[in-house]
């Protein structure tokens, strides 16, 4: 008994092996089944399934369908459509690939046809195309939205043919036309209609290209015009964007490399600015743009980089409306500024455009030498160092002018306006027409240095008398006018138009007022009338200038009239010794690239009548009696009269008649014009003379002229006033009278 009461008062745990269940734990599984299920629990259960588990499987089965299609079979139907759409072949030569995670879409080695009649086969090559997509908007929406899009090395050809053809100019036309999209009834969304279509009842809807990022790098774009043998390039072009979205500002960056024929420079240039676009692409907003351009000569040059800052407030394109705005836009490098504000058109014809444009304190030597720009070598180092200038134009596709024009270069103010018009026909020049007014312009600043290789003439043959011209000896690379100015500059110039000068000083000549007529057509110009004021007096002449050949011609004609003679020769040819009134003309023709030239070969008829006047250096008494004349002497005369013509350079005085109170007189000379030597004769006949040279009464006095034109000598040849016949007999006739015989 006592056992069996200790055994039943502690009882002994139960272990069960590992093929027996627990009955209490089977007992607490059977309560809980037996509970019946919530219906919150269940719904959660349902949308768990739904909402995770079902598109797991829709996107395990994208990604396989993804992985099992070969998307390379469709270049052909790509192709195709882009060929019908477009109007230009496209070739896809790489292969097509396509990741599911991330999903995204990459192109290889896309190759766009160039239209037959070009010099290159293509227009456009890229390297690759990645473009990454929402499969959110796939699976929701069923429509592709891209995320990001990046070119990498795209390569654009823009050539403009002989005959004025784009290569690019179809493509434009599709594109511009094909900005329309519609819902097809799938959902996805495509371009509305073909070309041509007249469907009215589809509606623009804007499309979606929101984009986190958009990147064109190491990109290419070269342009080349076969008309005027002009090329422009951009290499390492890249372009960044992030955050795009319709409607929204956003950043943009830019940098490229420039290389143009225009200039020997080459520009490298960084841009920033914040860019907007609407849903269709069709407004383009720029605003707040900063950046930089260095312009790099070749290291051979020596000559160190310089930078253009460049920013401006904003610039507007539109599209559909086919219109542009400019407004501040701010150039400035080297000390100088440059505002523009324009507007602007796309038209059937081309581009016009108008606008206002302010420059300021530009050195014009310095841009042109960092420019790689070879100016013509001006004796004055002080040309084109100050300049400035304010206008307002507009340009249509025919025609360019510009009014309230106020340039400023150096010390000259020109004002006024200026009209061109494009040719008419292929192979003529445009034609210009202008109203201006120029005031004190010095010509001498502006006069160039020719470098020409003179050769060694041949021998002439024994016997032989013919010359040549100095300039056939001559030859350059380039010729000038003796004002540096090209001449195929005025070789294709077609202008008519007037041109007020208020004052002038044309080698070292002085004019008060000039009034110039302008017809220039075929390298053939006339200015007609050609009147100046200057010196007291009035210039009434007609030039005339062919350059249609290598080397210019002049022809002419001048009248003077009423010209205070002292100051012009002094100024014009330095000499001090000749004074009163001239009234005179002269008509001559010269040929030449400079000053040396044109002298050597002048040519022409001068005639000059010169009153109440005096020559300066010499005494006529003094000569008589043997005494030396003083610079301060001097020997007055009421009337020269000058007959001579011009030849070779040289001044011929075929005849001179004095007249004085005491004196009457006959010459000849010469005058060599590049020396500036002149030697003459002078018969003088004293018919009044002072009671100390009584003697020479009567008598036909020879006086040789000799020297430099600025210090002339004066000296009686005794010998042939003694040796005269005429002389003799009135010397015997003297001395009769004067021993009352």
């Amino acid at each position: 008994m006592t056992e069996q009461a200790g055994s039943a008062a502690t009882p002994q745990k139960k272990v069960y092996d590992n093929d027996h269940k627990c009955p209490i734990k089977e007992a607490r599984v059977a309560k809980l089944k037996g509970r019946p299920q919530s219906r919150f629990r269940k719904w959660l259960n349902r949308l768990i399934l739904v909402f995770i588990g079902v598109p797991i499987i829709v996107l395990l089965g994208f990604v396989g369908a993804i992985s099992l299609i070969d998307f390379n079979q469709y270049k052909p139907q790509i192709e195709a459509e882009f060929q019908q759409r477009v109007g230009y072949d496209l070739k896809i030569e790489g292969a097509i690939e396509v990741s599911p995670l991330p999903f995204s879409l990459q192109v290889h080695q896309i190759i766009l046809k160039n239209p037959p009649g070009y010099s290159r086969e293509n227009i456009a090559q890229i390297k690759s195309m990645r473009a990454s997509l929402s499969l959110v908007s796939l699976f929701l929406q069923r429509r592709l939205d891209f995320l990001g899009v990046e070119f990498d090395s795209p390569s654009l050809y823009l050539e403009v043919s002989p005959n004025g053809e784009k290569n690019w100019q179809a493509l434009k036309k599709r594109l511009l036309h094909s900005t329309q999209f519609q819902t097809s009834q799938s959902g996805f969304q495509t371009v509305a209609n073909e070309i041509g279509s007249t469907d009215s009842a589809a509606e623009p809807i804007s499309f979606s290209w929101q984009l986190d990022s958009l990147i064109w790098q190491n990109s290419r774009v070269e342009w080349v015009n076969q008309q005027n043998l002009t090329h422009l390039t951009l290499e390492k072009f890249d372009l960044m964007a992030f955050d795009l979205a319709p409607n929204q500002p956003f950043k943009l960056l830019t940098n490229f490399d420039l290389a143009t024929s225009l200039m020997a420079a080459d520009a490298s240039a960084h841009l920033t600015s914040k860019l907007m676009l609407n849903n269709n692409l069709s407004e383009w907003q720029l605003s707040d743009w900063v950046g930089n351009v260095r312009l790099i000569l070749p290291v051979a040059a020596g000559i160190p980089e310089t930078r253009v800052e460049l920013s401006g407030d904003s610039a507007n394109l539109f599209w559909e409306k086919g219109q542009f705005h400019v407004k501040q836009a701010q150039f400035s490098s080297l000390e100088s500024t440059v505002l523009a504000d324009f507007t602007g058109a796309f038209e059937a014809r081309g581009v016009s455009h108008q606008g206002s444009l302010m420059a300021s304190k530009i050195n014009l030597r310095h841009w042109f030498r960092h420019a790689g720009v070879t100016l013509p070598d001006f004796l004055n180092e002080k040309a084109l160092t100050d300049f400035s200038v304010s206008l307002d134009w507009s340009q249509s596709a025919d025609q360019l002018s510009i009014e309230s024009l106020k340039l400023t270069l150096d010390d000259t103010l020109l004002q006024g306006h200026f009209w061109r018009k494009s040719a008419e026909k292929e192979g003529q020049s445009p034609q210009l027409q202008f109203d201006l007014t120029l005031d004190n312009l010095d010509l001498e600043t502006y006069r160039a240095r020719v470098q020409a290789k003179l050769s060694s003439p041949a021998k002439p043959k024994t016997g032989s008398t013919d010359k040549k011209p100095l300039e056939a000896m001559a030859s350059d690379d380039k010729t000038y006018l003796p004002i540096g100015l090209p001449i195929a500059t005025l070789q294709a110039l077609n202008s008519q138009g007037q041109l007020h000068v208020k004052q002038l000083k044309l080698w070292q000549i002085e004019l008060d007022a000039m009034e110039i007529s302008l017809t220039a057509s075929k390298g053939h110009l006339t200015l007609a009338p050609f009147d100046v004021q200057l010196y007291g007096g009035e210039l009434r002449s007609k030039l005339q200038i062919d350059v249609s050949g290598k080397t210019p011609a002049y022809k002419g004609s001048v009248k003077l009239m009423d010209l205070d003679l002292l100051p012009f020769l002094s100024t014009a040819w330095q000499m001090n010794q000749l004074e009163g009134q001239l009234n005179g003309h002269f008509d001559f023709m010269s040929r030449g690239v400079n000053g040396k030239l044109l002298t050597q070969n002048l040519q022409g008829n001068l005639t000059a009548n010169v009153s109440q006047g005096s020559l300066k250096g010499l005494d006529l008494n003094k000569v008589l009696a043997g005494q030396t004349t003083k610079s301060t002497d001097k020997t007055a005369f009421s009337e020269l009269k000058l007959k001579s013509h011009l030849q070779q350079g040289k001044l011929i005085v075929d005849r001179l008649n004095v007249e004085s109170e005491r004196f009457s007189a006959i010459g000849t000379g010469q005058l060599s014009m590049l020396k500036g030597f002149y030697k003459g004769k002078l018969f003088t006949t004293y018919h009044n003379p002072p009671e100390s040279l009584e003697t020479f009464s009567g008598l036909e006095i020879p006086i040789q002229v000799k020297g430099p034109i600025d210090r002339l000598r004066w000296s009686v040849e005794l010998d042939k006033l003694m040796n005269s016949p005429r002389n003799q007999k009135k010397l015997f006739e003297s001395l009769k009278n004067f021993m009352g015989g």
